[in-house]
């Protein structure tokens, strides 16, 4: 399926199955766009193709967990609790002892993306997580959805591609000062560090079919387009991927290819915030005290 790259174009050419390796122009033959959109496309497929056969998808650094010390005593990758921070946030720490060596990467797809500035001012990363159940528990899976965007005069230029980045993003300059209007587009690699709740028991990699569903740049996750599910991807142990690829899928999810990626980040067991009571099985207690105080089951052998 070729990419998505607006309604301006006379066509698009697919590279997929074909073993291109490059595009080669013709004396006295006008370049067309669609051919210098596809050497442009080639170039970044290998690239992606030879790091994909080098590492799966997933984190370079992982780091330690951290409690109650200063974001600038950590080092990149560490995961810092506080009982300063907002009540339901941890932060995943993108700085080195404060300073910005940019090495919190993230591989996906055969794309490094550099995973700073989530919901935050600094360059570290704020997770918010949604407040916990009243009754029961809960697993909050945080994961990293990454999908290709098509930019155009209209859209905000993310830093780092974080559509989160709680900073100051560059300035959209798609328009040439000396012509006074666009000449090219931008596909920019975005992403997102999001929170859903998963089966984790019967769905260890985190991807619930039932719960997790693809939102790439949407403002709320989708539920009803073909394959809203996150499924493997063959080939790559560390990578889920959203979506149909056709151009349906490109409609609805507003990305080039039709598809999000996602890779798993960390599973986050939640307690209850109910008062003790023995008939909810407060804070996941495996047996409820009930039945032992109405003399229904015993604690001797």
């Amino acid at each position: 399926m070729s990419d998505y790259l607006g309604l301006i174009q006379t066509r698009v050419l697919d590279s997929d199955n074909r073993s291109f390796e490059s595009v080669t122009y013709q004396r006295g033959k006008p370049p067309l766009s669609c051919e210098k959109n596809l050497a442009g496309k080639l170039a970044s497929v290998h690239s992606a193709d030879v790091m994909r056969s080098i590492t799966p998808s997933g984190f370079t650094m992982i780091g330690s967990l951290k409690e109650e010390i200063s974001e600038g005593s950590c080092n990149v990758g560490d995961i810092l609790t506080s009982s300063s921070f907002t009540a339901n946030t941890f932060k995943l720490i993108a700085l080195n002892k404060g300073e910005d060596s940019k090495n919190l990467i993230a591989w996906v797809n055969g794309w490094p993306l550099l995973i700073q500035g989530s919901n935050s001012l600094t360059e570290n990363n704020t997770i918010i997580l949604p407040s916990p159940p009243t009754i029961g528990y809960r697993i909050d899976f945080v994961f990293l959805e990454v999908w290709r965007k098509l930019i155009d005069v209209d859209d905000i230029i993310y830093k780092h591609g974080n559509v989160l980045y709680g900073g100051t993003n560059p300035a959209n300059d798609l328009i040439d000062p000396a012509i006074g209007l666009e000449t090219t587009r931008r596909i920019q690699i975005q992403y997102r560090i999001r929170v859903a709740p998963t089966d984790l028991e019967n769905y260890p990699s985190g991807f619930d079919p039932t719960q997790v569903f693809v939102q790439g740049p949407l403002d709320e996750p989708l539920e009803t387009c073909s394959h809203a599910y996150f499924s493997q991807v063959p080939g790559d142990p560390g990578l889920w991927r959203a979506g149909a690829g056709d151009s349906a899928a490109q409609e609805d999810l507003l990305t080039v290819d039709g598809y999000t990626y996602a890779i798993p980040m960390f599973a986050v067991a939640r307690r209850n915030t109910g008062n003790y009571d023995p008939d909810n099985r407060s804070n996941a207690a495996s047996k409820s005290l009930s039945d032992y105080l109405a003399g229904t089951a015993s604690d001797r052998p």
